[in-house]
């Protein structure tokens, strides 16, 4: 199974279990871009088992992937499967439903058994951004140029911040 996206010798994988999961998570690859992190999207449906999962975790870390972004539809256990194959970072980004507003999803996120550890961020497209921004985190602390770049992003944003005008 190829993934929807490829990069060569990408160091993050981002995960949804559809193509219309993975638009929603079009922050975090806009994010990782931004950063010049090489990534690569994957759609692979729970449905298919744990098989499929382990197959496209598996083909992910071969080309190179360090860190892997999931996006979680519902209480589904997608992430906490990458997590128990992948041994790398995995960063679950709750997706907004309209069931539950992404509650659901987030719930399912948070409640891993010890041992299998996810890291959940928000709900959403903030989600998606803060997980590409803590993949940068992750991704740069082997890598100086990255860190460099993420201290001048969060430098930007504190400017951006102190010069805004208050009401």
């Amino acid at each position: 199974m190829p993934p929807a996206t490829e990069s060569v010798n990408p160091l993050v994988a981002v995960i949804a279990s559809n193509a219309a999961d993975l638009t929603l998570l079009l922050p975090a690859t806009t994010t990782l871009t931004r950063f010049d992190v090489r990534h690569e999207c994957w759609t692979v449906s729970p449905l298919g088992g744990p098989t499929a999962v382990a197959q496209a975790v598996d083909q992910a870390l071969a080309n190179g992937a360090e860190a892997f972004i999931v996006g979680v539809n519902g209480p589904s256990g997608l992430a906490a499967t990458v997590a128990g194959h992948a041994f790398r970072p995995v960063l679950a980004v709750p997706l907004e439903t309209a069931a539950f507003r992404g509650l659901d999803a987030l719930a399912g996120a948070v409640q891993q058994p010890a041992g299998l550890p996810v890291a959940a961020v928000a709900i959403g497209q903030a989600g998606a951004t803060n997980a590409a921004l803590l993949a940068v985190a992750i991704l740069g602390g082997s890598r100086p140029g990255l860190r460099q770049r993420l201290h001048a992003f969060r430098a930007e944003q504190a400017a951006k911040v102190l010069a805004a005008t208050l009401p």
